[in-house]
């Protein structure tokens, strides 16, 4: 999925229980994301879907 910001911050505006998650490493996530977002990376997500 895609989108740009506008409808980034619309989306997160309406939705009050909207999450959003970056799911670059730690290190990529630290350098710089959007505020408020979570941080897991797809490799941890991959391990969860798995155990």
């Amino acid at each position: 999925m895609e989108l740009d910001h506008a409808e980034l911050q619309e989306m997160l505006a309406n939705d009050p229980y909207m999450l959003l998650v970056d799911v670059r490493d730690e290190e990529e996530f630290d350098a710089g994301h959007i505020p408020g977002a979570g941080n897991m990376s797809v490799d941890d997500i991959v391990d969860c879907l798995f155990d």
